[in-house]
């Protein structure tokens, strides 16, 4: 493998599940929802409480179900408090489309090229890098903080908002696919992929479910705490650009190596082994095939 300049070993350990970290709680949210009369309007509280582990972001919700007394009486304030599931922060990879094509690209490149790829993980805040068939994808949420800024249009709050679902009727929300490719003698890989949005589209007078993609990220970087910052950046961050990397994305000193790759089609391959090749391509790397040596017999001899 061709390296570049800059570049330093790092930790080549493969994870697997991990124990959560501790978290320091920094702040709650309230808020009221309900309505009625005055002093007994409220039927649900919503409690959102904000933590913060030692090296990586993350924000935990929770929920209260009132009882519709007034707001100020213990029966409200003290009612049990159920956590919510880790299903609104982080969800399985849908089985088909772009972001399923470039995880089993990756896994192809692992099974046919044992010498340069070693392993093949995904990574979310909760799980850290862990394997599945299907990965899971950490979703995209609304930040209340977003929503208050008052140097944001309500149009501006309108297309962040609409922006974090995965399909026009807001019941999927948007996730990213964080891919971490360890190879042998050299640091890992890491890509980064947005789940494309899906739409239906008439095509000779029959529906047909497209999806309206996005680019993608390969990089390195240095530490694995580096690592989780810029990814919880890209995370805050893309919502509020509509999934454009801006220049402060692209210029972070948290990562090295970093190119923005295009999903791509090439005779041949797959969507994802033709996007992931060009990714790797991006970053030096040019020996990884994705097709079998009979398959590339066969090629030639038809030629």
């Amino acid at each position: 493998l061709q390296l570049g300049p800059g570049q330093i070993n790092v930790s080549e350990d493969q994870g697997g599940r991990k124990p959560l970290l501790q978290s320091v709680i920094l702040g709650h949210e309230f808020t009221w929802l309900g309505s009625g009369p005055i002093g007994e309007k409220s039927k649900t509280k919503y409690e959102r409480t904000i933590t913060q582990p030692q090296r990586k972001k993350n924000t935990k919700e929770t929920n209260t179900v009132g009882t519709g007394e007034p707001d100020s009486s213990k029966e409200v304030l003290n009612v049990q408090i159920n956590p919510t599931t880790n299903g609104d922060t982080e969800f399985e990879a849908p089985y088909h489309g772009r972001i399923m094509g470039l995880w089993n690209a990756c896994l192809k490149a692992r099974s046919l090229n044992p010498s340069i790829v070693n392993a093949v993980h995904y990574y979310t805040f909760e799980e850290e890098f862990d394997y599945s068939d299907k990965p899971t994808l950490m979703a995209f949420f609304v930040n209340s903080e977003t929503l208050n800024n008052k140097d944001i249009t309500d149009g501006e709050k309108q297309t962040y908002k609409n922006w974090c679902y995965a399909n026009s009727n807001k019941t999927a929300l948007r996730g990213a696919l964080v891919i971490r490719l360890s190879l042998v003698n050299c640091p890992p890989v890491y890509l980064f992929d947005i789940q494309p949005a899906t739409y239906v589209s008439t095509v000779d007078g029959e529906s047909v479910l497209k999806e309206r993609g996005h680019a993608g990220l390969i990089f390195r970087s240095r530490t694995v705490e580096q690592f989780e910052q810029y990814i919880s950046g890209l995370m805050e961050s893309l919502p509020l650009s509509e999934g454009s990397y801006t220049t402060t994305l692209l210029g972070s000193n948290l990562v090295t190596q970093l190119f923005v790759f295009r999903h791509s089609k090439s005779a041949g391959l797959s969507e994802g082994e033709s996007t992931l090749l060009n990714a790797l391509r991006k970053i030096g790397i040019t020996n990884i095939k994705l097709k079998e040596e009979k398959e590339e017999k066969e090629e030639k001899e038809e030629k």
